[in-house]
């Protein structure tokens, strides 16, 4: 969010989305992207761990 304040990168709005500003979610493109960037390793990481702790 600083940093699309701050213009160093670019803001584009999604319109058919609400903002929740207590859980830092804005309606942008970017920043969904990159919250989805950072969540989706987590599952995945929980499949590979949770298939690694049943074969020991």
């Amino acid at each position: 969010m600083e940093l699309q304040l701050a213009h160093w990168i670019t803001s584009t709005p999604i319109e058919s989305m609400i903002s929740i500003e207590f859980l830092g979610i804005f309606p942008t493109i970017e920043g969904v992207i990159s919250q989805l960037v950072f969540l989706l390793p987590l599952p995945i990481a929980y499949y590979v761990l949770s298939k690694r702790g049943k074969n020991v």
